[in-house]
């Protein structure tokens, strides 16, 4: 019975006041459920505008499906977005609870695996120190991804993710070498 949130920002620029359209669309079942929101806007202004996605739009088993267009207007092209949400049916558990809980067991295992990495290095020189100082970076890359996608910046984490591609290649290269 949780329900999801879609929100979206709609912004005037321009001088003059101006009535922004949005229609989102929602997967489900059966048809598509539409849904248009018409909101007035005076010049220079911003609001937030959001609706709610619902047990009823699931489709494809466990995924909610959404598309929002917002229509152009004044000096404003036209935008759209999608997003999926992902729906488990665990009971008692809520998707922050279990949001919160996967990403602790990440932190978790982030903190062990650099663990048993320098329990399993000693003595701490040479290539194996250097091999340390990229896992402990490798997981500050990770962590700045998470919070990065957390926060919506796709870009930004994208490319931290591709860093730590690179950032994997460089320790498997120099693990292998040192052997």
């Amino acid at each position: 019975t949780e329900t999801g949130i879609i929100r979206a920002t709609l912004s005037n620029p321009s001088e003059l006041s101006a009535e922004a359209k949005v229609r989102v669309y929602f997967s489900g079942p059966g048809p598509i459920r539409i849904v248009e929101t018409v909101t007035p806007l005076a010049a220079g202004e911003t609001k937030q505008v959001h609706w709610t996605a619902t047990s009823a739009d699931v489709d494809f088993r466990n995924l909610i499906l959404v598309k929002a267009l917002a229509f152009p207007y004044g000096n404003v092209p036209v935008r759209e977005g999608w997003c999926g949400i992902l729906v488990l049916n665990l009971p008692y558990l809520t998707g922050n609870q279990v949001f919160i809980f996967l990403l602790m067991l990440s932190l978790a295992g982030l903190l062990i695996g650099i663990g048993l990495w320098v329990i399993g290095g000693n003595p701490l020189k040479g290539k194996t120190l250097t091999a340390i100082h990229a896992m402990i970076w490798l997981a500050a890359f990770v962590l700045a991804d998470m919070a990065a996608s957390f926060m919506g910046l796709w870009l930004f984490g994208v490319i931290l993710f591709l860093l730590a591609i690179l950032l994997i290649a460089v320790i498997i290269a120099n693990v292998a070498l040192a052997s």
